[in-house]
């Protein structure tokens, strides 16, 4: 970890499925103003990759990467733990940044700031059923993170 302020929880959750247009990908958060005791910024930022041939709106090139176009699956990144009163969902579409046309995969990241009323624990997820072909396996996935938006005894913030 680059950060003890960053927590990253990936969980993936892998069953039979015959769906397989997703790669995988992470979410980190960051409280942007630690030391509040009210109203926590919190920055969530996420990268996804998906198999590029599954459609046009799964598949970067170098115009979509200059014209920073959204790419991925209508899907939400959603508070499900601790959300009260804020709570989000967060279109996961990425901003189209990488691909490789002999591997044929392609992904992105993007970011964005909720504020969160009181110091809580909260959770979220990023789920689906089309993780890729597996000799055993795939289907459905979760991505998960969780949040302490509490204040550190050690640090104080």
């Amino acid at each position: 970890m680059r950060n003890p302020k960053f927590l990253i929880l990936l969980a993936l959750l892998i069953s039979l499925g015959d769906c397989s247009h997703f790669y995988g990908g992470s979410i980190t958060w960051k409280a942007t103003n630690p030391n509040a005791i009210s109203n926590i910024d919190v920055l969530i930022q996420w990268r996804f990759f998906w198999r590029s041939s599954t459609s046009a709106s799964h598949r970067c090139d170098d115009t979509k990467i200059l014209n920073g176009n959204l790419i991925g699956d209508n899907g939400a990144i959603n508070c499900v733990t601790g959300c009260t009163p804020t709570t989000f969902g967060i279109d996961s579409k990425v901003i189209c940044s990488d691909y490789s046309l002999s591997n044929d995969w392609s992904g992105g990241q993007r970011s964005t700031l909720v504020t969160f009323l009181n110091p809580i624990f909260a959770e979220g997820i990023f789920s689906g059923n089309a993780w890729l072909t597996l000799n055993t396996g795939g289907g459905s996935w979760e991505l998960r993170f969780k949040m302490n938006l509490t204040k550190r005894d050690d640090t104080l913030k």
